[in-house]
Formats: structure tokens, C-alpha cells, sequence
């Protein structure tokens, strides 16, 4: 199954940089964007490196269902971020479907830097 990768660099402190978009699709057929603005403040799923599947701390929203249908937005915390691994972050909620491959890495995603592991995930081998 493909999925959406986002870099989140570890500790990042502004919100828009810990902030990851999930593309979203109707759970009835899985091609049609869904497209609504969801009820109450409903956490997505995260599995941090393989573990247990949690709750964000953060509820998720509609990004912009004008200019952007189909296109969820939920803020990681700090907490959530200060750790270097890989997170799934999804939605399965009120008839939405999605889901974000999101990597925690120790240079900014602007750069990437010349590190090991940013050298790694340029070649498409995240250790």
C-alpha cells in the first residue's frame, strides 16, 4: 500500500512545522475525497515505531475544503515530535479515510543536512 511521507524535524517548536496533512477519502469507496467538516474534536490514530496505536493529543480539521477538498490537518505536539523515528498517523472516522507515513528526523526537512540519516533517506533508506 503506497502512502504519503512527511518529514517533522525532532523538537521542531513552531506548530506549522509539527503540523502533518493527510489526504482523505470516503470509506464507502476509497477514491472520492471526502470532503466534510467533521463533528466534535476527533483525535487521529498514531503507532509510533511499530508500538501501540494511540490517540493525538491534538484533534484534526479540515485543512481548506474550498481550495483544498479532501485534505486533513492535525498538529503533533512537541512531546510528540521529540523523539527520532517513524509515526502512522491516520483517520478512520465519520465515513474518512486516510493516512501519513510522518518521519521524525534530527536535521530540518528544508535542508536535510549532510547527515547519515538524511543521506539515508534521500536514497530511500531510512534506517
Amino acid at each position: 500500500m503506497d502512502m504519503p511521507v512527511q518529514f517533522v524535524q525532532q523538537g521542531a517548536a513552531a506548530a506549522v512545522d509539527r503540523t502533518v496533512w493527510i489526504p482523505l477519502v470516503t470509506g464507502a469507496d476509497y477514491v472520492k475525497p471526502w470532503n466534510s467538516t467533521p463533528t466534535g474534536s476527533p483525535k487521529a490514530k498514531k503507532v509510533f515505531d511499530g508500538g501501540t496505536a494511540a490517540n493525538t493529543t491534538n484533534a484534526w480539521e479540515m485543512e481548506d475544503t474550498t481550495n483544498l477538498p479532501g485534505v486533513a490537518k492535525v498538529e503533533l505536539t512537541a512531546a510528540e515530535v521529540a523523539e527520532l523515528g517513524h509515526y502512522v498517523v491516520g483517520i478512520n472516522a465519520g465515513g474518512a479515510f486516510g493516512h501519513v507515513l510522518v518521519i521524525v528526523t534530527e536535521e530540518s526537512p528544508k535542508t536535510m543536512g549532510a547527515s547519515s540519516l538524511a543521506t539515508q533517506h534521500r536514497a530511500g533508506k531510512p534506517s
